[in-house]
């Protein structure tokens, strides 16, 4: 059994859907904990009874931890939101059974195969995370974090609690989107970790939680397994809620394109050419339609 966890509100839900649809075709036994962070996204996920899937609100989550509640008042709703990551791992870490990997993964991904690769290589690490992995092009947002907060992945053993505490007590007195020497919203606390947490293990599989920009001078290709990155096999990539359409590659992947958006001529090659888009497109297509949207035409 994989556990995991992820944080959905209204604007990306259709997105979250598709993470747990990719899950279900590719993770084996798993379970999901979704954060609710609003209402309408509680409401609207209660009604669909997803399987492996077990709701915790917002409000519940903040009444179990009073800093949490606190810091509610002194940010704005986004970087609340991104405080939320470090406590909903502080919170489920656990109720995991000891010794358990639990695995926070940003809402806006998918998989497109099996991450057993990655565990593999966090082996008996209580600590793992990915790198940015930033073309030297854009080595200057290295300031926002050498890691991507978007798979944290942390053992119920001592260890992996005290990351969890020290992570969320961290957001709590501090989680802006300003960038400071050492501090960018959740993600920045991050660059400390292996040298805290002896041990903690750096993942370095491109197909792992790949992005835009770390598909610099690399070949992204068809197999029949799937994309591949460079020859090794891409299990998931991230897909941001924005404006743009970009797709990330890994073992899940990134699209910023508002869902039912249209994507214009100008743009198809960008967008489809890549072997993993369209497969990524009509999961989130699917998704959009089926929590009532009015999706456009893709093509």
């Amino acid at each position: 059994m994989r556990y995991f966890c992820t944080s959905l509100g209204t604007d990306n839900l259709t997105r979250g859907l598709a993470l747990h649809e990719s899950l279900r075709a590719q993770a084996g036994d798993f379970e999901l904990v979704i954060l609710c962070a609003d209402p309408a996204a509680e409401s609207a996920l209660r009604s669909r009874a997803l399987p492996c899937v077990r709701l915790l609100s917002a409000g519940e989550l903040t009444r179990r931890h009073p800093p949490l509640a606190a810091a509610q008042s002194d940010r704005t709703a986004a970087e609340f939101f991104l405080t939320c990551t470090a406590w909903l791992l502080r919170d489920q870490l656990p109720q995991v059974p000891a010794g358990v990997l639990l695995t926070y993964l940003a809402a806006e991904q998918f998989f497109f195969r099996s991450p057993q690769p990655a565990f593999d290589a966090i082996g008996t690490a209580s600590v793992a995370i990915t790198p940015q992995r930033l073309p030297a092009a854009l080595a200057n947002l290295e300031r926002r974090g050498k890691f991507n907060a978007g798979w944290v992945t942390l053992r119920h053993d001592a260890t992996g609690l005290a990351c969890a505490a020290d992570w969320a007590d961290q957001c709590a007195a501090w989680c802006f989107t300003l960038v400071e020497p050492r501090r960018h919203a959740e993600q920045k606390y991050l660059d400390a970790w292996p040298a805290l947490f002896p041990g903690t293990v750096v993942l370095s599989h491109p197909g792992v939680n790949a992005a835009p920009w770390s598909l610099a001078g690399a070949a992204v290709t068809a197999s029949p397994g799937g994309p591949l990155i460079g020859g090794q096999g891409v299990a998931h990539a991230i897909h941001r809620p924005a404006d743009r359409a970009e797709v990330h590659v890994g073992l899940v992947a990134q699209v910023d394109q508002p869902m039912g958006g249209q994507v214009g001529p100008g743009r198809r090659n960008r967008f489809l050419d890549h072997p993993l888009n369209f497969v990524f497109v009509q999961a989130v297509r699917r998704r959009d339609l089926n929590a009532g949207g009015s999706a456009g035409p893709l093509l």
